[in-house]
């Protein structure tokens, strides 16, 4: 949901995705993202949601639980180690190397994929992404919804789901 499993390519060659990736990017800059992020009571959090589901407010208690949940001693260093990952090896554990040396393998479990239309995180275009499954496969535009669409959309999201699992099960 939100994010393709073929997503990995496509941050590093596609340039609107770069654009709507740039965090990524900042976050590996030591000092940089951890000055910005609780910038201003997490104000960097606030607008990258709002650029990631335009129009979405979120709940005010589920707004706070997450700011709160940053607050906590380590908490942002974990979250920029997610993203550090990424390109830097020492924030990989060498115990999941089989598992990295398989990302980019053919997919064959049966797989549904949903997105946002209004998604301001992940750039238009994945329905491309179904070249890289040999299961049963299945793309749907979740209307006027953003990058949490299960948030924004909860019922819409549910029915995609059980749809799928009626069809596939």
């Amino acid at each position: 949901m939100a994010v393709p499993p073929v997503f990995g390519m496509r941050f590093l060659l596609d340039p609107e995705q770069q654009r709507r990736s740039f965090y990524v990017f900042m976050f590996q800059v030591p000092g940089v993202a951890e000055a910005a992020i609780p910038n201003e009571d997490f104000a960097f959090v606030r607008w990258l949601w709002r650029q990631w589901s335009p129009g979405w407010d979120p709940p005010e208690d589920h707004r706070d639980d997450v700011i709160e949940a940053l607050r906590k001693p380590g908490a942002v260093e974990s979250a920029l180690a997610y993203y550090r990952s990424f390109f830097d090896q020492a924030y990989q554990d060498p115990e999941f190397e089989d598992v990295r040396a398989r990302l980019f393998d053919d997919i064959s479990v049966p797989t549904l994929l949903l997105m946002g239309e209004r998604d301001g995180c992940v750039a238009p275009g994945v329905e491309g992404a179904g070249s890289a499954f040999t299961g049963a496969y299945r793309f749907e535009l979740v209307p006027q919804a953003g990058h949490f669409l299960h948030l924004e959309r909860p019922d819409e999201v549910a029915a995609h789901i059980l749809r799928w699992f009626r069809q596939t099960g």
